[in-house]
This record gives structure tokens, sequence and C-alpha cells, in this order.
């Protein structure tokens, strides 16, 4: 008799398997009818997704505010070298006495 919790763990693997199986087969459906769409349109499947991907590559990504050390201007916070954040600069200097960084 194998022990239930084994033939658990075991019956899980099985569902996991069954399910990367059911996810593979509706991505190469999906595949598939993107490249027939190309194709019906005259289209060369491969250039569409070159262009694509080439196109998501050089689009500018989104500008993310550097934290400042510090007065930080944009949130009104104070911020210590070790990377927590005070309402005020009493606050920070109070915590760099006992800080490390």
């Amino acid at each position: 008799m194998v022990n239930p919790r084994i033939q658990e763990a075991l019956n899980a693997l099985d569902q996991a398997k069954d399910l990367t199986y059911q996810k593979h087969f509706e991505a190469s459906q999906k595949l598939n009818s993107f490249m027939h769409i190309c194709r019906i349109n005259g289209l060369n499947p491969i250039k569409v997704l070159e262009e694509h991907y080439t196109k998501q590559r050089h689009e500018p990504e989104k500008f993310v505010q550097p934290v400042i050390m510090g007065d930080n201007p944009n949130t009104g916070n104070y911020v210590c070298k070790c990377g927590k954040l005070f309402s005020s600069q009493n606050a920070l200097n109070g915590h760099k006495k006992g800080c490390k960084s």
C-alpha cells in the first residue's frame, strides 16, 4: 500500500503534466491560427513577428524616478542609504545614529 501523502503528490504531478500538455496544445493552436491568418492576408508570419518584437524592443521604457538620498522632493520622504523611508529630517537623523550603512 502506497502512503496516501505520496499518492496525493503523484496525483498532483499527473494533473500538472496534463495541464502542461493542454497549455502546449493551446499555444500550438494559437500559433497555427496566427500563421494561417498571416498567410491568408499575404504576409510572411516570420516577418510579422520580427517587426512586432523589434518594435517592442525599441519602444522607450518608462522612466523610473531614482531614490534620492536625503530629501526626496517628489515624495516628501527622507531616505537613508540603507533604503528606509522617513517622514522628517529629524526622524532620518535619529535613525542614522544607529544605522550601519
